[in-house]
């Protein structure tokens, strides 16, 4: 394949968007009631070129399994070019620090 082909197959891939996952697990028990409920809730957000890059009020609820996650894309999918603030590694606590307080 020369290089054209490949640019072009590369421009025709799916591409996986860059998103930041939260996950927490909700545990409400009430002995009097005999109540013990357990959920686990998985909610993705987009990260952006915006001032703010993660807005965790933009998330939306997941139906996905985290240990069903992958390093690596699938063959033939690709990952968008990463937005800068997320190259940068202290943003990640920064931004799990304000999920934790709404």
């Amino acid at each position: 394949m020369s290089k054209t082909e490949d640019r072009s197959e590369e421009k025709n891939s799916p591409v996986l968007l860059p998103m930041i996952l939260g996950a927490a697990q909700i545990h409400f028990k009430d002995f009097k009631a005999s109540l013990d409920f357990l959920k686990d809730l998985t909610f993705l957000n987009p990260v952006s070129n915006d001032p703010i890059p993660v807005r965790w009020d933009q998330a939306k609820e997941a139906n996905l399994n985290i240990s069903n996650l992958k390093t690596f894309p699938p063959e033939g999918i690709q990952f968008s070019e990463l937005p800068p603030a997320a190259t940068v590694a202290k943003n990640y606590g920064r931004w799990q620090r304000i999920s934790k307080n709404g």
